[in-house]
């Protein structure tokens, strides 16, 4: 409301609903609401007590609004009262008419409760103005006739100005266009010390608190940006500027100054006021967030080095010891205790690799530098290599591991093949871990096949029939370093492959959800965005077939290796010499460079972090010369211990034809060789040695088989491998008696393939068992 009088407003309507649907509108507002049900009534009401307003509808029978209005507005007791009209009817000729009659408002019908107080509150505070500037106007010509009354006012009027002027917490002034002062509120006379008779009459520009003192080149400096901004605003122009001003001992702050421009009736600049607002505080929080955002980048730059670093340094001594363990693999003769300790080392390295690759990967996601990695593969061989790698340890479990896909389901797709092969990992390998019995279903299917601006989308569903997650559990499970109460007792894991897995989708394009019921089972799925594509490259099974050399007549082409590690160096070297092709050596890029310019190979295993001259500078003044020299261009693949992708893309934009993440894998490495250069391989067929007899009989293992053993004999070893104890286990091993030796072999076996928590489950005591659910 206006003030604190209580208004009184009449409405009329031929409707009780809007009757009282206005009257409980206006009364919670502090209205006084009176009520009409026709014209006539509201007539009667209004002339017997004129109200502050009335809202009157339009269509009435007998007497409608338009006729109301007029009698209303005939009556020297009614006619000053503001009318707002309230109608269904939206024509203008209607809205015409209305005011025509005399209202000052028209409001159509369905109307918002608002838009009505709004505009009621609006028409009182006329209403009120109106009334003041009436009063006002008689005072005036009252005090015409007096002058001392007139000069009082007057007075009165400038103290309040004044009052307010110099309350005002901001800096203010009022100046001639010619930049001359005429006043400046207390504010701004206190921050310099000075009284109002000390800057009257002065240039804006001479005031001293612009100027530090002993400095006459920034007075200079400044007397002139201030003349330049007075001659400005002296146009008709705003102008606005962030400026440094001096108080009283050289006290400092920051001012957003501005000049106005103040026009009279005949469009002239007549008067100008600067202001000038402190933003001393909002300048040092700037300054503060800059700082903080330059030591945050700082931060995160040191971050990504020293991932690198990092990266660089414990992926170098994996690529030697699994590619030698790798070559060892091949010798001959091997006893089967020498392949046991290879696969030995293999698979720690792998594990080890895994662990590192999970962290690393975590590490990026956090920093953003996780990058899609996008090229056509073909997706059935995928699934087939993930079944033929994860049945194994289904069979160990005795659990059936189906894959479904559905027939439509493309076989050639891009997308990231390698982080949809961790999810997939991630997802089946925890199925299998935390399922005891019946079984684990990978399901393929399409969601939405491609268009011409879409991409399609194939769904993926891991199910099993588990342990399952409990309520509480799956609001974190996605988290990093989360492990569900199971996940803590299977002694394995970081507690990172959901976060990684979840973050991979979500970067190609889709979701992962799970649903889960304990003691019942999980199903995790999720979704992704890719392109069906054309039939991709093929290479043997890796798992079946080994290079051992060329065909016959195969030409003798120059390999080039470039490594400063001697180790890394020498690894190739063995990988590459039994082809039977000519290689040559060098240990950085400058000698690298000498090489080239006088041997010329066909191709270059080029790593990218060495002393005197680095692989990039290496590449580039390579690709330099072959440009200059119209030189046929060397094959360059870049070799790194790097996990990051950037540095892929850095050594393909510098002219490097391919790239290899350490540690090497010989199967990977001759495919890029045979991918840029007329390579036709020779294969033989791996030797299992005797693995896979070893694997079935540990696969095949049972809480009966152990059963020969003493009962002390098997808590201890029930505790070794809780407390991931090897040394205890191997030792007691070795107190199995040779009639069992077949015992002691598959138990090892499950040591050395880091599956101590089946260990725990075949030795758990009964009782133990029991309280979780499992069955013998």
């Amino acid at each position: 409301m206006t003030d604190n009088a209580i208004v009184k407003i009449l409405v009329v309507d031929d409707q009780p609903n809007n009757l009282n649907f206005l009257a409980n509108l206006l009364r919670p507002q502090g209205y006084k609401v009176q009520r009409a049900i026709s014209g006539q009534l509201a007539l009667n009401a209004a002339f017997a007590s004129p109200p502050d307003l009335i809202l009157l509808d339009v269509m009435m029978p007998q007497m409608d609004g338009y006729e109301v209005c007029y009698q209303l507005k005939s009556e020297a007791i009614t006619k000053d009262i503001p009318v707002i009209f309230i109608s269904v009817l939206n024509e203008v000729a209607e809205k015409v008419k209305a005011f025509k009659a005399g209202a000052v408002d028209y409001i159509i019908k369905p109307f918002q409760a608002e838009e009505v107080l709004a505009r009621i509150e609006n028409q009182l505070t006329i209403q009120k103005l109106q009334k003041q500037l009436k009063a006002r106007n008689q005072q005036l010509q009252a005090e015409i006739k007096e002058r001392e009354k007139i000069d009082a006012a007057l007075r009165s009027s400038e103290q309040r100005f004044r009052a307010i002027f110099d309350s005002m917490f901001q800096f203010i002034g009022l100046l001639h266009p010619n930049g001359q002062l005429l006043a400046m509120n207390q504010t701004a006379l206190n921050f310099a010390g000075l009284a109002e008779s000390d800057v009257v009459g002065q240039p804006l520009w001479d005031m001293p608190w612009w100027f530090e003192k002993n400095d006459p080149l920034e007075q200079q400096a400044k007397q002139q940006q201030l003349k330049d901004a007075i001659a400005r605003s002296a146009k008709g122009e705003f102008v606005r500027d962030e400026i440094e001003v001096f108080g009283t001992n050289q006290s400092k702050i920051v001012l957003d100054f501005s000049l106005k421009p103040i026009w009279d009736e005949f469009g002239q600049v007549v008067l100008l006021i600067p202001e000038g607002r402190d933003i001393s505080e909002r300048k040092h929080t700037e300054k503060e967030l800059q700082r903080a955002k330059e030591a945050a980048d700082a931060a995160n730059r040191a971050k990504s080095e020293f991932l690198a670093n990092m990266s660089h340094e414990l992926r170098t001594p994996l690529n030697a010891i699994l590619g030698f363990s790798q070559i060892m693999t091949y010798s001959d003769p091997l006893t089967g205790e020498q392949a046991e300790h290879l696969g030995i080392i293999n698979r720690s390295g792998e594990y080890l690799l895994t662990l590192i690759n999970d962290i690393l990967s975590m590490s990026k996601i956090e920093a953003g530098q996780m990058t899609l990695s996008e090229h056509p593969f073909d997706l059935y061989r995928l699934l087939d290599s993930l079944y033929e790698m994860l049945q194994l340890k289904a069979n160990g479990k005795h659990l059936s591991l189906k894959f479904d896909r559905a027939p439509d389901v493309p076989q050639h797709v891009c997308t990231d093949e390698s982080k949809l092969r961790q999810v997939a990992i991630n997802l089946l390998s925890n199925a299998i871990k935390f399922t005891e019995k019946g079984g684990v279903t990978l399901r393929v299917a399409i969601v939405q096949n491609p268009s011409p601006t879409e991409k399609g989308i194939l769904s993926f569903e891991v199910k099993d029939t588990g342990v399952g997650v409990t309520a509480d559990e799956l609001q974190a499970i996605f988290k990093p370093f989360f492990q569900t109460k199971m996940g803590r007792q299977s002694l394995h894991g970081t507690g990172l492959g959901l976060s990684i897995s979840r973050k991979f989708v979500q970067m190609m394009g889709g979701e992962i959800v799970v649903r889960s019921v304990v003691s019942q089972g999980s199903t995790f799925s999720f979704n992704i965005r890719a392109e069906w594509t054309a039939k991709t490259a093929m290479y043997p099974n890796s798992n079946k077939l080994r290079v051992s050399g060329l065909m016959p007549n195969s030409s003798p082409y120059r390999i080039l290796v470039v490594e400063d590690v001697e180790e890394n160096r020498q690894l190739l070297v063995k990988f590459i010499e039994r082809l039977g092709l000519e290689i040559q050596e060098a240990q950085n890029g400058e000698e690298a460079l000498r090489i080239w310019q006088t041997w010329h190979p066909h191709l270059i295993f080029m790593d990218i972090r060495m002393p005197v001259m680095n692989g990039y500078e290496a590449t580039r003044h390579i690709r330099k010369q072959e440009k200059e020299g119209q030189i046929e261009k060397t094959k360059i693949i870049a070799l790194t211990a790097s996990a990051f992708e950037e540095n892929r893309e850095a050594a393909i934009d510098l002219g490097c034809d391919d790239f290899i993440h350490k540690p090497i894998q010989e199967t990977l490495l001759f495919e890029k060789l045979a991918n840029h250069l007329p390579l036709n391989y020779l294969y033989s067929e791996e030797s299992d040695l005797d693995e896979s007899s070893q694997s079935q009989h540990a696969s095949t293992l049972t809480r009966e088989d152990l059963q020969v053993m003493p009962m002390v004999w098997l808590e201890q070893l029930h505790q070794a491998a809780l407390s991931i104890d090897d040394r205890r286990i191997y030792k007691l091993l070795e107190e199995i008696p040779e009639t069992q030796s077949h015992l002691g072999s598959a138990l090892k076996k499950l040591v050395n393939n880091f599956q101590l928590d089946l260990v725990a489950q075949l030795t758990q005591p009964c009782d133990e068992r029991s309280r979780l659910g499992l069955e013998s």
